[in-house]
């Protein structure tokens, strides 16, 4: 947090290191650091739900999440402008111990829309596992969204299906 020097003679010390060199700037570069920072929220709620899965619950999760976070940047100071929101529900198969984060489109979450996340699952778990390693038969379930766009201002969300 910028006390690097004034800690740092004593870990030279310890460690046998004769010189420490310290930067002219080095207590301003945490203050620099904290001023230009991406603003950053993170929303989370368990819901346990499984597919085939209704995308009316799925979407009211993340409406509710969305306004949660747009309120909470709002008393920050963001524009609502420069507030970025992005999706993804983390997803493994039941009885099966690898979890898989998976982008979820911004819009309206309709049956297509949700059919679409698990073909996009069982497509990434299948990449990385192999296709014999699927258990479709135990159903999926998973946990919906954190934002990610370093671009603007940040409202994460995380909610668990």
């Amino acid at each position: 947090g910028g006390a690097g020097p004034t800690h740092c003679c004593a870990f030279a010390e310890e460690a046998g290191v004769g010189r420490v060199v310290v930067p002219f700037a080095a207590t301003v570069y945490s203050a620099l650091a904290a001023a230009v920072a991406e603003v950053r929220m993170t929303r989370k709620r368990s819901a346990p739900l499984y597919l085939p899965v209704d995308p009316a619950a799925v979407a009211g999760i993340y409406r509710d999440l969305e306004t949660e976070v747009a309120a909470a940047m709002a008393r920050q100071g963001a524009p609502s402008a420069a507030v970025g929101v992005a999706r993804w529900v983390e997803m493994r198969y039941r009885r099966q111990m690898h979890v898989l984060r998976v982008p979820v489109p911004g819009g309206i979450l309709d049956g297509a829309a949700v059919d679409r996340i698990a073909a996009d699952f069982e497509a990434l778990y299948a990449r990385l596992y192999g296709a014999s390693a699927a258990y479709r038969e135990a159903g999926m379930d998973g946990a919906v969204a954190k934002p990610i766009d370093p671009a603007k201002l940040f409202a994460a969300m995380d909610a668990v299906l």
